[in-house]
């Protein structure tokens, strides 16, 4: 009777370390930062916008010195 009293016992106890040593093992890592966002500023359809801008004025200037 003691001997498989002593055999559940030790039997809960390797059972409650497997428990422990599985639970223990950190979760997966975290997932890497996002880029970081690019730096300067592109060109966009402003400038060619103020291009056009610039042009029909002097277009008009020159038209109007005639």
């Amino acid at each position: 009777m003691k001997q498989r009293f002593l055999q559940k016992t030790v039997l809960a106890v390797i059972m409650m370390v497997a428990v422990l040593f599985v639970y223990s093992q950190g979760g997966p890592p975290p997932p890497p930062p996002p880029p970081a966002p690019p730096t300067g500023v592109p060109i966009d359809g402003g400038v060619f916008l103020l291009l056009e801008a610039g042009l029909v004025y002097g277009a008009r200037k020159l038209y109007q010195e005639q």
